[in-house]
This record gives C-alpha cells, structure tokens and sequence, in this order.
C-alpha cells in the first residue's frame, strides 16, 4: 500500500524541496476510468515539471527551489500563518533527487524527473498491468 502511495505522489517525494510550494496537482486520472495508467503518470509528471520550472531553463535545481520556497513564504505571509520551521517537509528530497539525477549535475532534467516518477509507478503496479487503482492511492 505504501508503494501506491508513494507512486501517485511521486512529485512530492522526487522534490521535497519543492513540496511546500507546488500548486494543485490536477487529478491523474484523466479519463476518469478510476484507475491511473502508466501514460496518465507520464503527463502528470510532465506537467508537475513543468509547473515546478520556476524560470523556464528546462531544469530543476536550486535556483527553481529557491523561487518556489520564496512565493510560498509570500503566500503563507498573505494568509497569516506562522512560518518558521526547519527545511523541507520528510526530510528524503535531497536523496530522492540526487537518485533521480542520473548525470550528477546537481539538477533534474525532464527526462530525468519523469523516468524517476515512471520508476515510483512501476513499483507501485504490483500486478504489471501499467495502471494503478485509482481508489487504492486515497488509503
């Protein structure tokens, strides 16, 4: 059940740098047929980078986490809620990207961010059917 969990929040876990400041994630499951299919995966990660690369230079890296981490602060400010804390949410972003990042150039290229969110699919679909329960990610 953990491996469901992680694969449908595979953004998160890939960038726990960015966790605190991702908007909405959009439902995966897109043809509403109640489960998650590998391709449906693949867009959503696709999406996910999209939205994460903060200055459009094709990459994630520090400078993309520091712009998200800024504009979340701005938001939360707006709300008023207290901030402070110590780093990031879970404390595995750090090891997850330096996983994913398969060249060692201390960023993720969109390649790189969706073949690592592929890998937390697979892993997730036990039964190699290429789709995941949809209902089985909520438990």
């Amino acid at each position: 059940m953990k491996k469901i969990i992680v694969a449908v929040a595979m953004v998160s876990i890939l960038t726990a740098g960015f966790a605190n400041a991702r908007p909405a994630r959009p439902d995966p499951d897109v043809n509403a047929d109640g489960y998650i299919s590998r391709e449906e995966a693949q867009a959503q990660a696709r999406s996910a980078f999209e939205r994460m690369d903060a200055n459009k230079d094709g990459k994630l890296d520090k400078a993309d986490r520091d712009s998200m981490r800024e504009q979340m602060k701005a938001k939360r400010e707006e709300r008023g809620e207290k901030l402070g804390g110590h780093g990031s949410r879970g404390g595995k972003g750090g090891l997850a990207m330096a996983e994913a990042d398969l060249n060692g150039d201390g960023a993720l290229s969109a390649e790189e961010f969706v073949a690592q969110a592929l890998r937390y699919f697979d892993a997730a679909d036990v039964d190699g059917d290429g789709r995941i329960e949809k209902r089985d990610r909520k438990n």
